[in-house]
């Protein structure tokens, strides 16, 4: 979502608003009358059943096409398409009336509303929601736990831009090699018998990773990634910390 502002577990507590899951799919806007991704590309062809659900009512609406517990990757797949429902969170306009801006918390009950009231639901659908963050966090800790995947949770208060928490897997894995790039390349990355990338970041870390290797020492990451990917690899890996795995171990 445009302004959408990534915060921490422990910033968001200290916050308040509408809480809602975070869906991992694609963000689409229903002009009322075809659905367009965020890059202004007509998917009603895509995701046809979507856009017949949405046609059936007179408005504009904003929000995530995706699968129940799915991520990004499975919802880009064709033979997933038909199964993709669409997650609103946004009523730009119902009946001719402008609703941009208004309350989140009145956003949704209104979006609530209109679903009860037309019986449309079914492949429009609305994220889960919460009382408050803490039990926000709660949900998405036990579901990751259960292996359950959840991207996260959006923090909507009153006014302002929208905050974004992601739960995000932490983990030391090894450098099995360097690819140079035009400024400062990717380490190679093995996880369980596969091997991945992750952005070198700064060529502070390059040139810490050439200076461990002439000492003879052996280089890990420590990264954060959203989930694995169907082969195995880290989704999005971000580096955190370069050092042997014995520092790391004893710096986490």
């Amino acid at each position: 979502m445009p302004g959408m502002k990534a915060i921490s577990p422990q910033e968001a507590n200290h916050k308040s608003g509408l809480c809602e899951v975070k869906v991992d799919g694609t963000r689409m806007t229903f002009d009322g009358h075809d659905i367009f991704s965020d890059r202004d590309i007509n998917r009603s062809d895509r995701f046809p059943h979507v856009a017949k659900a949405l046609r059936k009512l007179n408005w504009q609406v904003r929000g995530e096409v995706a699968l129940p517990h799915g991520n990004v990757l499975q919802i880009n797949k064709k033979v997933n398409w038909d199964k993709a429902l669409f997650y609103i969170f946004d009523l730009f306009e119902y009946n001719g009336q402008d609703l941009r801006g208004i309350d989140p918390e009145e956003a949704r009950d209104r979006i609530g509303h209109i679903l009860k009231k037309t019986g449309i639901g079914g492949t429009i659908v609305m994220p889960r929601k919460f009382k408050d963050f803490g039990e926000a966090w709660d949900y998405v800790l036990k579901q990751q736990k259960k292996g359950t995947y959840v991207e996260g949770v959006v923090l909507k208060p009153q006014s302002g831009n929208p905050f974004k928490i992601k739960y995000l897997v932490e983990e030391k894995l090894p450098i099995i090699g360097y690819e140079a790039g035009s400024l400062k390349g990717a380490f190679l990355i093995k996880r369980k018998g596969v091997v991945g990338k992750v952005s070198a970041t700064s060529v502070g870390y390059v040139a810490q990773y050439k200076d461990m290797l002439a000492k003879g020492l052996k280089p890990y990451v420590e990264i954060e990634y959203q989930f694995l990917t169907d082969d195995g690899k880290p989704f999005q890996p971000r580096l955190r910390q370069l050092d042997t795995l014995k520092n790391l171990k004893l710096g986490s």
